[in-house]
């Protein structure tokens, strides 16, 4: 599951973004 940690988190980063 280690795996889809990163994915998620990209999403997250991604999300939290001002952009």
């Amino acid at each position: 599951m280690q795996e889809h940690a990163p994915s998620y988190s990209k999403f997250i980063l991604l999300s939290s973004s001002p952009f």
